[in-house]
């Protein structure tokens, strides 16, 4: 029966016995595993009810947060997407990005420069 048995599922009479063996070591080790306490044994119903606590809290603040901070940070985003519409249909935002980046790229020079200049001279 053995052998038949192990023939089936594509291995040796001594690996089919060393896999039984090691089936046992795992079913002991699942064993203890479960005598372990769980997580509420271990931190206690206090902390759990903390926690709970604390989500509904951090859930209160995010409520308020969107209903105080949503409607102004909606009407700033609308602004800025009618003012990229209109640079967009105009000149495009390439161009105009280029030019900040330039700009701002010169005004930093400058003031490498002088901080060079009055600090090294």
């Amino acid at each position: 029966q053995r052998e038949a048995l192990a023939k089936s599922v594509g291995l040796s009479v001594d690996e089919a016995a060393k896999m039984l063996s090691h089936e046992k070591d795992a079913v002991s080790l699942s064993g203890e595993l479960a005598k372990q306490p769980g997580f509420e044994e271990l931190i206690g119903a206090n902390t759990i009810s903390d926690l709970t606590s604390l989500m509904n809290s951090l859930k209160s603040i995010g409520a308020v947060l969107v209903n105080e901070l949503g409607p102004p940070l909606s009407m700033v985003v609308g602004i800025f997407s009618g003012f990229l519409s209109m640079i967009e249909n105009t000149i495009g935002v390439m161009p105009v990005l280029i030019g900040l980046l330039t700009a701002w790229g010169t005004v930093s020079a400058i003031n490498a420069i002088i901080v060079f200049i009055v600090f090294i001279i």
